[in-house]
C-alpha cells in the first residue's frame, strides 16, 4: 500500500502514464509533431491540476476490494467533510473473477455456514477539489 495526498496519487498517475507512452520521445515522437503536441498538452492540462491551478475537479477512485482511504483535510470524519463522499457498491462479477474470489472455498469454515467466495462489496471515494478554503 502507499499512503500519499491527492497531489502524490496524480504525480504517480502521471509518471505510469509517461513511462507507458516511451514512443512518444526522443527520435519517434519526431516523425510525426502533431500527436506529440496533444500529449504535451494532455501532460501540462495534467500538471495544472497537480498544483492546484485548475479547479474545481471531481477524483473519483473505485477500490473493489475497499483498501483505499482518502482523509479530510481539516481532519473530520468523512461524513462531516462536505468535499468528501463515501459509498459502498456492490462488485461485479468480474471484479471478483479478477481477485480470484469465485475459487474461494470457504465451505464448512468454522461454524459450518460457508458463503461462498464472491459477492463482496469495494468503496468509492469522491473527493472534490476548488474550495479557496482548502488551497
Amino acid at each position: 500500500g502507499v499512503y500519499t495526498t491527492v497531489e502524490g496519487l496524480l504525480n504517480k498517475v502521471k509518471d505510469a502514464m509517461q513511462k507507458s507512452a516511451p514512443m512518444r520521445t526522443g527520435d519517434s515522437g519526431a516523425a510525426d509533431a502533431g500527436p506529440q503536441n496533444k500529449w504535451q498538452e494532455f501532460i501540462d492540462r495534467f500538471d495544472s491540476f497537480i498544483v492546484g491551478g485548475n479547479f474545481p475537479f471531481t477524483l473519483e477512485v473505485r477500490d473493489p476490494l475497499a483498501n483505499s482511504f482518502i482523509g479530510s483535510l481539516h481532519g473530520m470524519p468523512p461524513d462531516q467533510d462536505h468535499q468528501l463522499t463515501v459509498s459502498d457498491y456492490a462488485r461485479t462479477w468480474d471484479e471478483d473473477e479478477e481477485y480470484g474470489l469465485h475459487d474461494i472455498n470457504v465451505e464448512n469454515y468454522e461454524d459450518g455456514e460457508g458463503t461462498g467466495g464472491a459477492g463482496g462489496t469495494g468503496a468509492a471515494f469522491a473527493a472534490n477539489a476548488g474550495s479557496n478554503e482548502n488551497r
